[in-house]
């Protein structure tokens, strides 16, 4: 993406922000404001605890022992990545999305009207599995928000343009069989431009490409609100 571009994306950014900050959006996982905890998953801590990120009941066990829903993660550095070979090979360990980690079969709700970009199954383990991308459009832009790990049925029930309105469900968390083989949660992830992916975005990048992606990828607790 050259200068050009990335400044656009800066200006684009800037009104975009000040709509998403003076609305109120659906709760994407319900009741998730009231009772969700924030929670830490980098390496400096997961180390510090002992904790064996490889083995995901210990992680699991850790994840929802103070809390049936918590979140977390944007820009977070973690060392659970580093025995998947796509993360691996590429370095990749920075989060760029938001985990919202709720029971399998937890609804996921639209936080705004949009309507469905893509519903793909993107298999393989430690990958996103059930893949949901919506598509927004606020201030004279699209913008993007993408739902991963979640379960079959959810990307069954949905065809690309189907609308869907704000405060409506339109999936459910995956279980760990179907998900990509994560503990149970929702990768919620903000996109200003998809560039050439069409079912799926990058959700986790290396620190030399982070100044980039993260000018693509906004901080989604602006639609989120935790």
């Amino acid at each position: 993406m050259n200068t050009l571009k990335t400044d656009g994306l800066k200006k684009r950014w800037i009104e975009l922000s000040g709509y998403l900050k003076s609305i109120k959006c659906a709760e994407v996982i319900p009741h998730s404001r009231n009772h969700s905890k924030k929670i830490d998953l980098s390496k400096e801590l997961l180390t510090a605890k002992g904790i064996n990120s490889i083995n995901t009941s210990e992680l699991e066990k850790y994840i929802f022992k103070n809390s049936a829903v918590s979140h977390g993660g944007y820009l977070e550095s973690r060392s659970l990545y580093s025995d998947y070979p796509a993360f691996r090979e590429n370095k990749r360990d920075i989060h760029l999305g938001m985990d919202i980690w709720a029971t399998y079969e937890t609804e996921v709700i639209s936080p705004l009207d949009a309507e469905v970009y893509s519903a793909a199954d993107n298999s393989g383990l430690g990958n996103y599995g059930p893949t949901v991308i919506l598509k927004h459009t606020a201030k004279d832009t699209d913008f993007f928000t993408l739902y991963g790990h979640l379960s079959q049925d959810s990307i069954q029930a949905l065809k690309k343009g189907q609308l869907v309105l704000k405060g409506q469900s339109f999936g459910k968390v995956g279980h760990q069989s179907e998900n990509g083989g994560w503990p149970s949660h929702l990768h919620f992830q903000l996109i200003l431009e998809l560039l050439h992916h069409k079912v799926d975005f990058p959700g986790v990048c290396s620190k030399e490409d982070l100044a980039f992606y993260q000018s693509i990828c906004p901080d989604p607790n602006i639609i989120l609100k935790l």
